[in-house]
């Protein structure tokens, strides 16, 4: 044995530090932050936040104090990384989490809001002709007005 921990879906110590890393980064991103943003913010600092993203995460506090920054648990992101065939993001985890604890009310409350919440719009699969720019219309419109003023063959 090598010393390193095989978890159930064959990750390797290693292996699981670099997803951390890649789903903390990819929610950093989606947020508009900058390792900076996380260092003002109270979590570790610049060189430790890309250390975190490459995989070389040093401390586990670290880690949670990253993730915290950003609104999630380390739990969460864990969560997403060991379970690849629920393919549930960070955020979804957490709100699975808070779901898996909370009181019959809480439960409830949960329900009702993901249900009022509106669906995303996809696109039609039939293609419809681009729309054009106001200007590019009025344009036409008043040339077409033009020509209806002149007298023909003339």
């Amino acid at each position: 044995m090598t010393g390193e921990i095989s978890y159930a879906l064959g990750v390797t110590d290693q292996d699981l530090w670099i997803a951390v890393g890649e789903q903390l980064l990819l929610r950093r991103n989606k947020l508009g932050l900058k390792p900076f943003d996380i260092d003002k913010a109270g979590g570790p600092n610049y060189t430790t936040v890309t250390a975190i993203e490459r995989g070389e995460v040093g401390r586990v506090s670290s880690v949670t104090k990253y993730a915290e920054v950003m609104g999630l648990s380390v739990v969460a992101v864990l969560r997403t990384v060991l379970a690849a065939d629920r393919a549930l993001s960070p955020e979804a985890q957490e709100v699975v989490s808070k779901f898996e604890r909370t009181t019959v009310a809480g439960r409830t409350a949960l329900l009702s809001t993901a249900q009022a919440l509106p669906e995303e719009q996809t696109q039609s699969p039939t293609r419809e002709a681009p729309l054009e720019p106001s200007h590019v219309t009025q344009g036409r419109r008043a040339a077409g007005t033009e020509a209806q003023k002149r007298p023909r063959g003339k």
